[in-house]
């Protein structure tokens, strides 16, 4: 973080006999610019040594401190942080993930799903609910006893497509097991940022519990 301290200095002569400037009482504070004798030496109307007009002594307009002189925006905003959004679409030959909002201080890095319903979770349920591409836990498959997974799929640019496979062949970021969109309403969503931040959503966002992940709007 770069930050600047101001060092202002001001040098004031009254000669004896001189009249002193009043300082502006339409003013809040008593600087040079208001031809007050006391203050800062700034020109603008609040009560520290920089150039806006809130309490805080950087040079934004906010009420928190931090300022990076080389982007010109602030380090340390007083803005509340607001969740992200994301969009998950049921194509033809291929689904669509999408961050629509992506809140503040996001890079987004990972996608993840996990099919969780009604029918797959029954006991009935020959397969089970596949999962092998929900970043984090896999497959077991009941019926062969092999394990697939985890995958889990690289975002670019906030969004990734997965064409759809006949034959359950993953590739991640490319091509996902799901064969079709009959899944779109059966699925639970899971998106990951760089930093560890994740966020869950569709029919089951507490699959992933363990995580500590925020649960997420997701729209279609």
């Amino acid at each position: 973080m770069n930050t600047r301290t101001l060092v202002l200095a001001a040098s004031l002569h009254s000669p004896v006999g001189c009249n002193l400037w009043a300082a502006d009482p339409s003013n809040s504070d008593d600087d040079d610019d208001d031809r007050g004798w006391f203050g800062e030496a700034d020109a603008d109307t609040d009560a520290d040594t920089d150039a806006d007009t809130d309490a805080d002594a950087d040079a934004d307009t906010d009420t928190a401190t931090g300022f990076d002189t080389a982007t010109g925006f602030d380090t340390a905003d007083d803005e509340s942080e607001t969740d992200p959004v994301f969009r998950v679409q049921w194509g033809s030959d291929s689904l669509r993930a999408t961050v629509v909002d992506g809140g503040e201080g996001f890079d987004w890095a990972w996608f993840g799903m996990a099919e969780h319903n009604a029918s797959c979770s029954s006991p009935d349920s020959e397969y089970g609910c596949y999962t092998a591409e929900d970043c984090a836990y896999g497959y077991d498959n009941p019926v062969t006893g092999s394990t697939f997974g985890p995958f889990c799929h690289r975002m670019v640019d906030e969004s990734i497509t997965l064409t759809y496979s006949d034959d359950c062949t993953v590739i991640e970021g490319y091509q996902t097991c799901f064969p079709s969109d009959d899944y779109a309403g059966l699925t639970a969503y899971y998106f990951e940022a760089w930093d560890g931040r994740c966020y869950t959503g569709g029919t089951y966002p507490a699959y992933w519990a363990g995580f500590g992940c925020t649960v997420a709007t997701v729209i279609d």
